[in-house]
């Protein structure tokens, strides 16, 4: 079997990889939450509770670590790969080789040669004869040369030709493929990995549940671990205490139920179709998880709490599994438009004298889904959004229409903090179109502002918006006071 390589097939797979990678952090921050949740639940006791405590705390956490890093250690040398055949073979966007196919190509080539050469030469001695017979009469008569021909094919498909020469290089860049894969230590890393999760699956059949004796006259709530606002009856586990016994969920609280309601309210059914994602109680805990960042872009642009809190909880309600492939579509368009740019700088240096010298450079493929901008991140904030909204508050002239600037908003809306704050300058930009002041709306004046957040206001699909955000907006200011 014959080496193969498809840039833009490994170049896809890298970036829906790369995509992967990044979002497995978003549900190992809740898993770990949830881990440091059980450790301290004090009313699970035993001696199996104990050593499911225990393995949680030495052993999960480490698992779950180790995958992460072995994922970006993985992405890391698919991307040098990727960048090492470009530079050993062929830069192309839309490269594509299989060195059986060159090699059958350069067979039939070379038979093709064979025959050019006897029935070249053939025919060279004939014109040479005919030459020299009819010259002399003035007839016009020229001799025929098949040499130039045969360097011509013996350059495509002979020894040391182009062919042997892509042939060449992709055994060259399959050998060093090979080595680095084999000295990255991966392979190791994986084996000691696998022996780590075996080993932990092995510890887990030593826990051996055990009942503790409990005096029922000193058994009180606290000793429950019970309070005034944690007593929750269904939190007592009905099963022996251990790994296996799981906590019955607990009731919503009551800002998490008026959620709710809205969104069963005033979502369509193709929203939550869409929606697969988040539901409402992990939206609210993402929303929680920014609580910092929410903060300060409250406090530094003098935007209430509570709107940006309901604007990023709509946004992350309604993030789908259509939304990282639009982002997905976006990287690959710049990507696109870099290599375009250095294709078109390496063509506007070549001396048109000589251009036949220069080794053959094809232009970058334009993706079928060309897209230079999407909403992205937890407040699914375009750049060119952003942009304007910067650009409003800060002076600046960064331009919309420029698609460096828009990539360069693009990039940064991936930092959550970032982000966050570009959610306050567009609802502060909202704002200042309609001349109000954002430290003193009334509440038709909030719904406008939540409105033009989304889109046109005049637009019946973002009018809709303004009411759900702002129904929101009552539930988390109710829930702040």
């Amino acid at each position: 079997m014959g080496i193969c390589w498809d840039t833009k097939k490994v170049n896809d797979f890298i970036e829906y990889f790369e995509h992967a990678v990044h979002n497995y952090m978003e549900p190992l921050a809740a898993a770990r939450a949830a881990y440091e949740k059980y450790e301290n639940n004090e009313t699970f006791v035993g001696q199996a509770a104990e050593k499911s405590k225990t393995f949680i705390g030495l052993k999960q956490k480490e698992v779950n670590r180790q995958q992460y890093e072995l994922s970006k250690e993985m992405l890391k040398k698919y991307t040098d790969l990727d960048e090492t055949f470009k530079v050993m073979v062929d830069p192309a966007a839309d490269a594509r080789i299989d060195t059986d196919v060159v090699k059958k190509v350069q067979a039939r080539f070379q038979g093709q040669l064979e025959g050019l050469e006897r029935s070249g030469f053939n025919i060279q001695q004939k014109s040479m004869d005919v030459f020299d017979r009819l010259s002399k009469y003035g007839c016009g008569v020229e001799e025929v040369y098949f040499r130039n021909t045969i360097v011509k094919y013996d350059d495509y498909c002979g020894t040391g030709g182009f062919l042997q020469d892509c042939i060449r290089k992709m055994e060259d860049f399959d050998d060093e493929a090979s080595r680095r894969v084999i000295n990255s230590g991966l392979k190791n890393a994986i084996i000691e990995h696998i022996d780590e999760v075996s080993e932990i699956t092995a510890g887990l059949d030593l826990i051996n549940p055990q009942a503790v004796e409990i005096d029922k006259q000193k058994v009180s709530l606290m000793a429950l671990g019970a309070s005034v606002n944690s007593l929750n009856p269904f939190s007592i586990p009905f099963y022996p205490p251990g790994l296996h016994s799981i906590p019955i969920k607990p009731k919503p609280t009551k800002l998490e139920e008026e959620l709710k309601a809205i969104s069963d309210r005033d979502m369509t059914a193709p929203q939550k179709i869409k929606d697969s994602i988040y539901d409402d109680a992990r939206a609210l805990n993402k929303v929680f998880s920014l609580d910092a960042y929410i903060e300060s872009a409250s406090k530094k642009y003098h935007v209430d709490k509570a709107m940006i809190q309901a604007v990023l909880f709509r946004e992350i309600r309604c993030y789908g599994y259509d939304d990282p492939l639009g982002d997905a579509q976006v990287r690959q368009t710049y990507a696109y438009e870099h290599k375009k740019e250095e294709y078109d700088e390496w063509l506007s240096n070549i001396d048109p004298k000589n251009y036949w010298k220069k080794p053959s450079k094809q232009p970058p493929t334009r993706p079928l889904k060309y897209r230079s901008d999407s909403s992205t991140g937890v407040g699914q904030i375009f750049g060119k959004t952003a942009i304007d909204s910067y650009n409003l508050h800060y002076g600046t002239n960064y331009d919309r229409k420029n698609w460096k600037d828009v990539e360069f908003f693009w990039n940064k809306l991936q930092d959550e903090e970032f982000n966050v704050e570009m959610a306050a300058l567009v609802l502060c930009a909202g704002a200042d179109e309609f001349g109000y002041d954002i430290n003193n709306l009334s509440t038709e004046q909030q719904r406008v502002v939540f409105t033009r957040y989304n889109g046109d206001p005049e637009n019946p699909m973002a009018i809709a918006y303004g009411y759900t955000v702002q129904d929101y907006y009552n539930a988390f200011s109710e829930y702040n006071n």
